[in-house]
């Protein structure tokens, strides 16, 4: 069963995913396949080199993703692009992942954390898919916080993603982090508990 973990951004999908690697159980990182894709001399990499140029590069020849990022989130477009170039490369390395670890069995319990599940339209793969939820207020807050972002960055950053609010319509589960870390993973035992029967 393939259960994929999504949010805003600053929703708290890291907390849930690394809480359930804690209880033992298989989760994909779509954000670290994510960095693994864009390595120099991957075919992603190539392909952003090309359309973006080599201003976007570190001085040891890594994509800058802080820069990129800031350029992508100004720009629609430009994230459309980046998109086509990354997403096919991450859903062919994510099933490479799934089955590896589906292995023999078949009943296994499979966790995806991804970000854009929704927008990207990897949803669709999944059996269920869980909503790690907060209000926007709460993730324009802690993008500041954590990231050192303006309030404008921020406000940036969170219209380039589908609302929150909508996601909800999308979802089989909806956890509710906007209280204490026990409280969430109080929710994340509840979820196991219902997947499992």
């Amino acid at each position: 069963m393939l259960i994929g973990i999504t949010g805003g951004i600053a929703s708290g999908k890291s907390l849930v995913s690394h809480y359930l690697m804690e209880l033992g159980l298989d989760v994909i990182d779509i954000d670290e396949i994510a960095r693994e894709v864009v390595r120099p001399g991957c075919k992603a990499w190539a392909k952003i080199t090309a359309q973006f140029g080599r201003g976007f590069l570190t001085s040891d020849g890594e994509i800058d993703r802080k820069k990129l990022g800031d350029a992508v989130f100004k720009d629609h477009k430009l994230l459309k692009k980046l998109n086509a170039i990354t997403h096919p490369e991450i859903r062919r390395k994510m099933w490479k992942r799934i089955e590896v670890l589906r292995g023999d069995n078949h009943d296994a319990l499979i966790f995806i954390d991804v970000p854009l599940l929704i927008e990207s339209g990897f949803y669709k793969d999944m059996d269920r898919v869980v909503l790690v939820y907060v209000d926007e207020a709460i993730q324009i807050k802690r993008l500041i916080k954590r990231d050192g972002l303006s309030d404008a960055e921020a406000q940036r950053r969170l219209s380039s993603q589908m609302p929150i609010d909508k996601k909800l319509k999308l979802a089989d589960y909806v956890i509710y982090n906007d209280g204490s870390v026990e409280e969430t993973k109080a929710q994340v035992r509840k979820l196991l508990l219902s997947l499992k029967q």
